[in-house]
């Protein structure tokens, strides 16, 4: 363990690294971008490595989301608790310098503990996607900023300060874990459970099994689409999923202006997804639709809208 001056809490000196919460129970080993945001739009706990490698557990720690520290079994070993925002003003402060580890960073951002040892980590983004490893570590915190977000530590290679900001539950990072009688307790702020209902409300799933024909309306191009309307507000998710074997999948969501999010290729040809925010309050188009003019077959669709947690 190391102490820092003036402090009296005994933190760990590596990240965490289990995949199991305290009591033993199993927490969900998310590999696939899909599953990652599945989890987190369902408010999963979840892990990952680092690219989905082994290795990098071991050389990093486990990336937890928010609703795996958020837990009421507890992440940490016996006498342990993840660290709270508190814990990390008190007695971390905000030198960057002070703990991120002599080795293992890039860019020119070693610093000099020898102690604390803070290794670049990276993060998975709500979406699934790994970003940061080699240049940054961030660190979750146990304590709730607003609805659905909760403080966390961010150092960078490029930064002599430790940055304090809050983040979606449903992000990737690492976690360490402290000791000691004013170590703070968890107080995550949980947005509330989506609603139960029949499709078209916001946050419930809508599941679509649809045939792209030559009867349908083209996109510029010529390729056929199928069309489904949403309302959302400003800070809203807006979540779609197509998956086909019959063709080359395109995912378009039409925003209130007419400009457009696209995917082609999430997971090969068969799989189109996007996960997006709305910058404005209004109608939204989700075009299910194919990238080449010949597309013609079965599909499946999933789509949702979220409530924003701003």
């Amino acid at each position: 363990t190391h102490t820092f001056p003036g402090s009296t809490l005994q933190w760990a000196t590596a990240n965490l690294n289990v995949d199991t919460f305290s009591d033993g129970t199993p927490i969900a080993h998310a590999q696939s971008n899909f599953d990652w945001s599945n989890y987190a739009l369902n408010g999963t706990p979840a892990w990952a490595c680092f690219d989905n490698d082994p290795q990098n557990c071991d050389r990093y720690g486990k990336l937890y989301n928010g609703y795996a520290v958020a837990d009421p079994r507890g992440l940490c070993p016996t006498d342990y608790v993840v660290a709270g925002d508190d814990d990390w003003a008190r007695s971390v402060g905000s030198s960057a310098m002070a703990i991120r580890a002599t080795t293992g960073w890039s860019e020119n951002g070693a610093g000099r503990s020898t102690d604390f040892m803070a290794l670049p980590g990276g993060y998975r983004g709500v979406e699934g996607i790994f970003r940061y490893a080699g240049t940054s570590a961030l660190f979750w915190t146990s304590t709730g900023s607003r609805s659905g977000y909760q403080w966390m530590r961010y150092v960078d290679a490029g930064s002599n300060d430790i940055i304090r900001q809050d983040a979606r539950l449903g992000a990737g990072m690492s976690v360490r874990c402290v000791s000691g009688a004013n170590a703070s307790v968890s107080r995550v702020v949980l947005p509330e459970a989506n609603p139960s209902a029949t499709s078209g409300l916001a946050g419930v799933s809508n599941q679509v099994a649809g045939e792209l024909t030559g009867s349908d309306p083209t996109r510029a191009g010529g390729s056929p689409y199928d069309e489904f309307v949403v309302q959302a507000q400003e800070g809203d998710q807006l979540f779609a999923r197509m998956e086909s074997s019959a063709f080359d999948t395109y995912l378009e969501i039409v925003r209130p202006d007419g400009s457009s999010w696209t995917n082609d290729d999430y997971e090969g040809t068969s799989v189109s997804q996007l996960d997006v925010t709305a910058e404005s309050s209004g109608t939204f188009r989700i075009r299910a639709t194919a990238y080449n003019s010949g597309g013609r077959g079965a599909y499946t669709l999933s789509y949702r809208v979220r409530p924003g947690l701003n």
